[in-house]
């Protein structure tokens, strides 16, 4: 279905319906379903983003906030929190 080339969803239905088939492919592919780590979990963002994982059967879903992420002396990890990254590839194991 992927927007029958208009570049846009109609509603929140069909996007949910995409990323579900989506999913399911790539549970076929890899054998599991995607685990997540949302950063700022808690949050506006955060919140919806762990929301339409759950929505769309993602499999573990990892929500760190303050608490979290307090312990940690990287920077990096708060200069992106308002990047949308995706890693995909290698398996590493987060805390």
């Amino acid at each position: 279905m992927f927007t029958n080339g208009k570049g846009y969803y109609e509603n929140e239905d069909q996007l949910i319906e995409q990323l579900r088939e989506d999913v399911a492919a790539g549970e076929k592919i890899a054998g599991r379903k995607p685990t997540s780590l949302v950063l700022g979990a808690l949050g506006r963002c955060g919140s919806g983003a762990v929301d339409l994982l759950e929505r769309i059967g993602c499999g573990e879903i990892k929500q760190w906030d303050l608490a979290e992420t307090a312990s940690y002396q990287c920077s990096l990890l708060f200069s992106w929190k308002n990047a949308n990254v995706l890693l995909v590839g290698e398996t590493r194991t987060i805390p």
